[in-house]
Parts: C-alpha cells; structure tokens; sequence
C-alpha cells in the first residue's frame, strides 16, 4: 500500500513522522492521519479507497497514513506529540479523547462552522472534555439490544421494551435449546467482565434506568441515586434467576448469541460483525431494539463511537476541513455504515443502516453524555467489579455499593 508508514516502536515513529514532511511530491501538501484501522484486514480496503479518492478530489495534497496497531496508538500518538510530531488528524476511540485532547485541539477551533453543523448536537455532546468538543464521531451507536427471532419466537414472548417484561420474557426462553448446538439457552447477556468496555456498558445500564454514576456538571461520582441502585438490583435479580451468566466479555456474548445459546444480549451496532464472522447465517435470526427502560428512566444509553480528532498544529487547517468533508460525506460515510460496520451516521441528515440496525433506529438519540475524565478506565473496572460482587461474589447490593465507593478510583475521583 503506497506511502503506508508501519510502526511499531515509538522511536520508529517519532523517526518516521519527523521525515513524513519530504514525502511531498510537486508542491503537494502532507496531511498526516494517525488510523490505526488501515492495519485491520476488514477495513484496510476502505480506507485505501478514501485515500485515492481524497487524493483524486484535491490533488494538492497528499494523505499520509500513519499506523500503528490499534492498543499502540494511544502512546504512540503520545510520544510523537511529546517530540512535537503531530498528526493533522487521527482516527481512533471516542474513550481515548481525554487522553489524547493535548495532542489535538477543539473542532471549533479547527473546522468550519458549516461543517460541524452537519453532525447532531446531542452527539457532539458526548464528545466534550474540559468544556470543547475534541472529536467528530464517523459512526456511532449506543448499547443496543440484539436478540435472536427465532427463539423468542419458539418461546412465545414478545421483544421487551422494559426490564418487567423482560423478566416475564426470560422465564420462558430458560427453558429452550439452542438449534445449533442443542445446548440451554441463556435468555440474557450483560458485559461485567474486567475489561473498560464492560464497564461502559454497565454505565449504560444505570443510564437505563435514569441513574447517574458521574455528575455531569463537576465529574465527580455520583451514585446515590434511585437508579444507580435499581439497575445493580435488577442486575442481581437476573443473575439469582439464572437469566444471565456474570464475568462476560462482549465477544464471549457474541459467540454465544452465534451458536443460538443466548437469546438476547446488550452490544454495539458493530458488534454484529462479530456474531456473522462466526456465523454467517446469523443475519436471519438476528434482529434489534432500543435498550430497555428500567424503573423511571427512558432507556437513555452511553455513545460508543470511532471518532476523528483533528488538529491545526501543522497549519493544515484547511486540508483537514476538506478531509472530514471529504471522508464523511453521504457517499464515503454512507458506504462505511451500510457496508463495512454496523453503526449510524452522527449527522443529522439520516443514512441508510444495515437491515439488523432497522429495529433500534432512534437509539442514537437517546443519550446521556459520559463526563471525560482521565481516570475513567480505572472506574469503568472498578464498575466490573460492583457488578461482578452482586452477581457472582453473591453480595447485597448495599454491601457491594459500600466496597464500590471504599475503591481507589472512586475515592481519586471523589464526590
């Protein structure tokens, strides 16, 4: 692939980005874009196309992939701006904005004001940290519920809307087996695994139930509140039912709901690949909808999205409004969302979605923005850990939210 830079050390990085400026050919303008996603096979094509379709729409400038695998970027990005290598733009995890913010700057101080119109306030919303947008989301989706037709089909109930109805629901799908492997169905699948991303889910759970975990305004925690304890309740009474099995990652939760041994489980749009890369037949029992609502809550969720960072540092401000103009137009965008990932447009002009989506169109605005704040992997575990004591630890839920508020990050973020 032409001028793809491959890194792996942080010293071939900083090497290579400080001599990524003679790579310009013919007075051409280097726009550098860290996208860690042109290493994955599955997206490397589409992002090959966006550079010689960008190159091809300007012809002034000349798009430099800078790569690095993606749990490297972080640091990577890191060390290169330390040495004041930046990128113009980079393609990553909205989780990473706060600990990238320094490395990049606002949108609004880098991107016209007509562009950024283009994408949903409430979205941008959740892109804040220290008060400024830093990131453009290019697909998002909040945690939505996947479930399988067939069975809920077999087991007469109807897709729940609310966590009663679930519960009805779960009674009569415990008692199924699964089509494929002839093995118990497990009417119901959360994320509590050790991992951030459980966590992020789990903060999406509270939010079901019109729960607070940080307060919005100041960043700190904020837990005792009706919600916050209903979801761990609801949470427990599951577990206890045995409706759902505790201590799961999302691609353990996607292999099961494959093989038709879990009839509904939470997850991203995207997490769907997943679940057709094991099965590929999956796509005719699979099927979505909204999260659920629990107690007064309206069903809010948490924005999952990838999002690019931009930045001036380099004086290419102009080339980097052209390149997000460019990469998420209704043609390049439109063709990402239906065809490579899973996920919806953040702009307010609807995009055709992958038929699966169909069901839980409208999730992506109903939102509740996640303060950004450095620490918030350490509380996204801390969060496993809660849910891990009320499900398979056995503890109360009053006994787990006392350990929950005794941890080190809660007590670094304090109240």
């Amino acid at each position: 692939m032409k001028k793809l830079l491959s890194l792996v050390l942080a010293l071939c990085l900083i090497l290579s980005l400080a001599s990524v400026s003679a790579l310009a050919e013919g007075g051409k303008t280097v726009l550098k874009v860290s996208n860690y996603a042109v290493l994955e096979s599955n997206y490397t094509k589409f992002w090959e196309d966006v550079e010689t379709g960008f190159e091809a729409a300007y012809p002034e400038y000349d798009l430099v992939y800078v790569t690095s695998e993606y749990s490297q970027t972080p640091n990577t990005v890191i060390t290169a701006a330390g040495a004041e290598d930046y990128c113009d733009a980079m393609f990553g995890e909205l989780s990473w904005v706060s600990t990238l913010a320094y490395a990049f700057e606002p949108v609004n101080d880098v991107l016209t004001p007509e562009l950024i119109g283009e994408f949903d306030a409430t979205i941008l919303d959740s892109c804040v940290f220290d008060g400024e947008c830093y990131a453009i989301p290019y697909y998002v989706s909040p945690f939505i519920l996947y479930y399988n037709k067939d069975l809920l089909a077999e087991a007469g109930v109807q897709v729940p809307t609310n966590y009663s109805e679930l519960a009805a629901a779960c009674e009569k799908l415990a008692q199924l087996k699964s089509p494929i492997t002839g093995n118990a169905v497990v009417p119901f699948g959360q994320t509590t695994a050790s991992v951030a991303i459980s966590g992020t889910s789990l903060t999406a759970f509270i939010y079901n139930f019109g729960g607070d975990v940080l307060d919005l305004e100041t960043g700190k925690m904020s837990i005792d509140n009706e919600g916050f304890t209903e979801a761990l309740t609801c949470l427990k009474s599951l577990y206890d039912a045995g409706y759902m099995t505790a201590n799961q990652k999302l691609k353990e939760l996607r292999q099961s709901f494959a093989n038709g041994e879990l009839a509904m489980y939470y997850d991203q749009s995207w997490g769907f690949s997943g679940v057709s890369g094991i099965n590929p037949d999956a796509a005719a029992f699979t099927a979505s909808a909204p999260a659920l609502s629990g107690g007064n809550g309206s069903g809010q969720s948490v924005l999952n999205a990838g999002v690019f960072m931009v930045s001036n540092k380099n004086g290419n401000a102009e080339g980097v409004n052209k390149f997000i103009e460019y990469v998420t137009s209704d043609e390049v965008n439109g063709h990402y969302i239906l065809d490579i990932a899973a996920g919806w447009s953040a702009k307010t002009a609807p995009m055709e979605v992958q038929a699966v989506l169909e069901g839980a169109t409208g999730s992506q605005g109903n939102l509740k923005a996640v303060p950004m704040i450095e620490t918030l992997n350490d509380l996204n575990l801390e969060l496993d850990t809660l849910a891990q004591n009320v499900t398979l630890n056995g503890m109360s839920v009053e006994d787990a939210i006392q350990a929950f508020k005794d941890s080190a990050a809660y007590q670094e973020i304090g109240e």
